[in-house]
């Protein structure tokens, strides 16, 4: 079976002056994937690794300036066309053109740099790259944010499996999972155990920016905040119909909604049109991308993530460093990151009337929050910068040494 990484003993801090990786992210928006990235991207710089990072060429200002911040490189490729299957043929050679282009530019930035690693972020990127990466003499790490695909289509669902099988499996040299529930679901499509490692995200630490950006919550409310995409798979339309009922039967209760909700997001646009026609603006606050989110969280007594499908929920993380107990639903690897009336709440179901239950279970009782609270952060442990950076030193020094020889 697949190893978790997380468990061992560390025995000193990594050493990796030696290593060069060239890092595959040509994210646009920064949302959770981006962030646990540049978190792991950041640990490796401060033990010594040099990192360069192919970024987006029209849209990766944002990334880029964040990859500076960790003392990082970037290069940039056109990543802007979406990979997909057309009906029409001139579209199709259109995509076949980018990802020409695409796979080409970075076939050059390898060369150039000479990496001893390569690091994919996403499923997506790697077939971008997949003619280069079929040539490589490196290693290549898969880091995947979430689970495959297991519901598509049956023609889709069988073009998938077979490139996790004859593609993923075959090309790479390691996958990491976020989470034991993601790695086993890649060991069903037939990916070898061996090649598989599980690797939590790692904890944050509190930055205070020069300027925040929180705004102010009434202190004599109960404040619950939700961090992440405002989209329906993150189970923000139970949360938004929780909300409205709460509200309605208290008055000392307030909901915050921390997400970008700008980028190509009807969703999130058709639900801040509900609170302006509810007249409930000082109640349920959208608040668009917040940079000083420990800023926000440290107002707020209670964190709330109803997410359908998630992998591994970095927003958990950050309430823990805070002392936020969780509120979840039981979905992929969310189970691995909180302990049900320990230092957060599992529901039982995957609905707003579970999600109501929840809330009200630390609502009703304050004693079971501060408690919560001070177990939230003690499981920190588990996510430890130390522990995680052993665990992924162990991987690319495995890798190196398994090359070399």
């Amino acid at each position: 079976m697949h190893t978790s990484l997380t468990q061992r003993s560390i025995a000193a801090a990594p050493v990796l002056s030696e290593t060069r990786i060239l890092v595959l992210m040509p994210s646009i928006p920064i949302h959770g994937m981006e962030r646990a990235n540049l978190r792991i991207m950041q640990l490796l710089r401060e033990h010594g690794a040099h990192m360069l990072c192919v970024t987006e060429a029209t849209y990766g200002e944002a990334l880029q300036r964040e990859i500076e911040r960790i003392g990082g490189e970037w290069a940039a490729a056109p990543f802007a066309q979406r990979l997909h299957l057309t009906k029409s043929p001139r579209n199709m050679l259109s995509v076949l053109q980018a990802w020409k282009n695409a796979s080409q530019r970075v076939r050059e930035i390898y060369q150039r740099y000479q990496p001893t690693h390569i690091y994919v972020t996403n499923l997506n990127y790697f077939l971008y790259a997949l003619p280069m990466l079929r040539q490589v003499y490196c290693p290549v790490i898969l880091r995947l944010p979430n689970p495959p695909d297991t519901d598509l289509a049956r023609l889709k669902q069988g073009l998938t499996n077979l490139i996790w099988r004859y593609a993923v499996g075959r090309i790479c040299d390691t996958i990491v999972c976020n989470s034991k529930h993601s790695a086993t679901r890649v060991e069903a499509l037939g990916i070898a155990p061996s090649k598989l490692r599980t690797i939590y995200n790692v904890a944050p630490d509190p930055q205070k920016p020069q300027a925040s950006d929180a705004p102010p919550v009434d202190p004599d409310h109960w404040n619950i905040v939700y961090l992440g995409r405002i989209h329906a798979a993150k189970g923000v339309r139970e949360l938004f119909d929780v909300a409205l009922r709460m509200v309605r039967e208290r008055s000392d209760i307030d909901f915050y909604f921390a997400g970008e909700h700008h980028w190509k997001n009807p969703f999130a646009t058709g639900l801040i049109r509900e609170v302006i026609e509810r007249g409930l603006q000082t109640r349920l606050h959208f608040l668009g991308h917040i940079q000083d989110i420990f800023g926000l969280l440290r107002q707020c007594n209670l964190h709330v993530l109803p997410s359908l499908t998630e992998s591994f929920p970095n927003a958990v993380l950050e309430a823990k460093r805070m002392g936020l107990p969780s509120v979840i639903f039981p979905s992929g690897g969310m189970t691995e990151a909180v302990t049900h009336r320990t230092d957060g709440y599992v529901c039982h179901q995957k609905t707003a009337a579970a999600l109501y239950e929840g809330i009200r279970y630390f609502i009703d009782d304050p004693a079971r929050l501060g408690s919560a609270g001070k177990a939230a952060q003690s499981s920190l442990t588990r996510f430890s910068r130390t522990t995680i950076a052993q665990a992924w030193a162990d991987v690319l020094q495995s890798q190196y040494q398994s090359q070399s020889n």
